[in-house]
């Protein structure tokens, strides 16, 4: 997909199509002219095809291909099945062994961070020295097994649920003797270069699954990880990723996050944010791959990209490189298991505000995405000098015309107005230097006569609006209540915009209809307009507990 903006002000956006007929379809630009580049794979004349829609609206003309949902593909009459996947390489890194995985569970336990699925990356199966699957159980690093390290963890780490294993859909097999290759059928094929390659043959390839999958349900593996891996690629996306009528497929969203080279870290964040704006229209989670949170400079700009994807979050630590302070601000503690860590992150994708800010320009990269009633936005500087912009609340996604909405930028703490869109005067100056970032949420507030008040989330987590279920604010005339449902437990903030003038002592807080510890709540040394309620420590001092209810109900009481 390639846009652009005309000079009368009109959005053209142009979509190759691919996979249709063993056609694929590239598109490129070169002095100022949108070139199409077709290639044809059937060995008998094809037609190429690419969708162009207009407007004046950016995210209205993306969306044209999308409205009503699947219209490309019955458009263009596709009935064959979708292509085989990619076969995905395996690798032999050394690094991975039982001792290490069990060494960095103890030293997550030992931080406080209770991890509840753990994922077993690929470097776990059994390979020949070209990088050939050879058997079902796990290589020599792995001395009790696969079946012998699940039992250990189950047994030392009670808070993990769940344990997976990374798995390719298809893979090359060694050749004749190895264990699979002498058990199943197999078939040759040509691969890139000519190459011969053996694969299980189709006549019993479902005899090899269930087989697999049985060893590894037998061993204590309860879930894989079996994801598009690489999966930018043309031909797959007008298939199986098009409709929407099953489960949304993990998809890789961009290549691999590599933690050694300091100039693919922005770059890796940057083609992230774009490619989330065609992914969001394919029945796909868009993966933006592990990530190291010890990193020294760009461990903080990774984990406020995962906070803001709406995709799922994964770290990748060595044992006694974590940083702790970054894993409390993607997570909280659950309601129903105070022992266990659950993620905050909001439910729909973030789209980029601007598609056409250039890596490393002069402009601050902005992602928006909207939780409930709360709009947040992440921004990152990916050019390689010192970046400003004032921010309005005007750029803010999904917000109402006539409500009331407060601005806290993260880093701070600060609160920005309340205003209105149409009466915004909310300007946030940001100034961030190379590989900074800012995460900013703007939450509704309701005027209650001579004050104002409203709810801001779990404030130390980076989308601590997430752990928000639902929130109700009422009064009687007198007293008003304001009622917040949360799935986790942290520090939940309330703003009054008169806060200034009233004691503690004059405001009531329950947790499950039980009053919190006094100490527990405060003003914030951050702002005057924010009251903190420490409800993990109430939580755990009153000794609380919930025996069913993944929530709890915490009420403010206020005159």
């Amino acid at each position: 997909m390639m846009g652009f903006l005309r000079s009368d002000g009109r959005h053209v956006v142009v979509l190759g199509i691919s996979g249709l007929r063993s056609t694929t379809t590239y598109i490129r630009s070169e002095a100022g002219r949108v070139l199409l580049k077709s290639l044809n794979d059937s060995g008998k004349p094809q037609v190429h095809r690419a969708l162009i829609s207009t407007g004046l609206n950016w995210q209205s003309t993306v969306d044209a291909y999308s409205m009503p949902p699947g219209c490309c593909y019955l458009t263009l009459g596709s009935r064959k099945p979708p292509p085989p996947p990619e076969m995905e390489p395996l690798w032999r890194n050394h690094e991975l062994t039982q001792d290490r995985i069990l060494d960095s569970l103890q030293d997550l336990h030992d931080n406080g961070i209770f991890v509840t699925t753990v994922i077993i990356d690929d470097n776990w199966q059994s390979l020949d020295n070209k990088m050939r699957w050879d058997k079902f159980e796990a290589n020599e690093y792995f001395p009790n097994g696969l079946k012998g390290l699940t039992a250990e963890i189950r047994r030392r780490f009670k808070h993990i649920k769940h344990i997976a294993v990374w798995h390719a859909v298809i893979v090359l097999l060694t050749l004749r003797w190895g264990w699979i290759a002498t058990n199943y059928s197999t078939t040759t094929i040509k691969w890139h270069g000519g190459n011969d390659v053996t694969l299980v043959d189709e006549t019993d390839i479902h005899r090899l699954y269930n087989d697999f999958y049985r060893f590894l349900r037998d061993s204590g593996i309860d879930s894989v990880k079996v994801i598009y891996c690489m999966a930018m690629v043309p031909q797959i996306f007008f298939h199986s990723l098009l409709h929407k009528n099953g489960p949304a497929v993990l998809v890789r969203n961009s290549d691999d996050f590599y933690p050694d080279i300091p100039d693919s870290h922005l770059w890796h964040l940057f083609c992230n944010a774009m490619n989330n704006i065609f992914t969001n229209h394919l029945n796909c989670l868009p993966d933006w791959d592990m990530f190291q949170t010890s990193l020294p400079v760009y461990g903080g700009v990774h984990a406020a990209g995962r906070c803001i994807s709406g995709g799922p979050i994964y770290i990748t630590d060595s044992p006694g490189s974590h940083s702790v302070p970054i894993l409390n601000q993607m997570s909280a503690a659950s309601v129903r298991e105070p022992d266990r860590l659950i993620v905050l992150r909001p439910s729909r994708i973030s789209l980029p505000l601007d598609p056409y800010v250039a890596y490393n320009g002069n402009r601050l990269l902005k992602l928006a995405t909207i939780f409930g009633s709360t709009s947040m936005l992440a921004v990152f500087n990916v050019s390689s000098c010192e970046n400003s912009e004032l921010i309005s609340l005007l750029e803010f996604r999904g917000l109402k015309e006539k409500t009331l909405y407060v601005v806290r930028q993260q880093s701070t703490g600060k609160i920005f107005g309340p205003a209105t869109t149409a009466t915004d005067n909310t300007l946030v100056s940001l100034t961030l230097a190379v590989a900074g970032w800012e995460f900013l949420s703007a939450f509704p507030v309701q005027s209650r006569g001579s004050f104002e008040v409203g709810v801001l989330g779990l404030v130390s987590q980076l989308a601590g609006a997430a752990g928000v279920v639902d929130s109700l604010v009422a009064d009687d005339g007198k007293v008003t209540a304001v009622s917040v449902t949360v799935k986790a437990l942290g520090v939940l903030g309330f703003y009054i915009s008169d806060l200034k003038t009233r004691k503690i002592d004059d405001l009531f807080v329950t947790i499950a209809n039980t009053p919190v510890p006094v100490h527990t709540v405060t003003k914030s040394q951050m702002d005057s307009t924010v009251l903190e309620v420490d409800i993990e420590t109430a939580w755990r001092e009153k000794g609380l507990r919930t025996r069913w209810s993944n929530e709890v109900v915490v009420k403010l009481f206020l005159e």
